[in-house]
């Protein structure tokens, strides 16, 4: 909602720019008079409500293989959301997480009964699973730091080719079940779109990441509370 907000008041201004020569006549109207009225009684009580939509057994192997950027460098999986709604599939961008949140209740029923798509999942969950094999515990752990990881577009952890090549490395270790931990930043804010105004001025939208739409996911300590790590400088 927020880049909605800005996109309307960049409008707004331009507008305002466009019909300021017809209020340098016209007479000024005097301020009314303010009142301040006690508000806290009026005030809304703010909640947070998760809602996750529920997929038949059939196709739940849709949701597992979202749930890890494994399907971002495997094009087989890629074709899978591809097929299940291409019109989905581009009006997210290509991130299968906020596919399923949109999709179509009757397109999930037509996947059902749709035979290609079937045999196209469960080759693609097969391959899934077989990639997700526990690595050799036996093998030294190496922690893995760096600012950046530039490992999928809608996972804007990253700004330059730093970033993708930490990405590489880390999707390689991956690949080869390497005992290895990264560890770095994950920003909500900082990413903006630039337009120039009818001024020549520059405007920045801000680009607020959605972590509800990624396969992000907080880790928990042993008693179910997000896992804090104090550092010391």
């Amino acid at each position: 909602l927020l880049i909605y907000y800005y996109q309307a008041y960049d409008l707004a201004l331009q507008k305002s720019v466009q019909r300021e020569q017809l209020f340098y006549n016209k007479p000024q109207v005097s301020p009314a008079e303010a009142s301040i009225e006690d508000t806290s009684a009026s005030k809304p009580v703010w909640r947070e409500i998760t809602l996750q939509p529920v997929f038949p057994a059939s196709l739940q192997p849709l949701q597992n293989i979202s749930h890890n950027l494994w399907w971002s460098w495997h094009p087989e999986a890629c074709a899978l959301y591809d097929y299940a709604d291409n019109n989905g599939w581009k009006h997210s961008k290509q991130n299968p997480c906020l596919l399923l949140k949109t999709i179509r209740p009757d397109n999930l029923v037509r996947l059902e009964k749709d035979a290609t798509f079937l045999q196209m999942q469960q080759k693609v969950s097969d391959a899934y699973q077989q990639y997700m094999q526990p690595a050799d515990k036996k093998a030294p752990l190496v922690a893995y730091c760096c600012m950046e990881y530039g490992l999928q577009k809608d996972l804007k952890l990253y700004a330059g080719g730093l970033g993708i090549l930490a990405g590489d490395y880390i999707k390689a270790a991956s690949d080869q079940q390497l005992n290895l931990v990264a560890t770095g930043l994950l920003y909500k804010h900082g990413y903006f779109k630039q337009k120039i105004s009818p001024t020549g001025e520059q405007l920045v939208i801000p680009e607020v990441i959605t972590l509800e739409n990624l396969p992000v996911y907080p880790v928990k300590n042993s008693h179910g509370a997000p896992l804090s790590i104090e550092l010391s400088f």
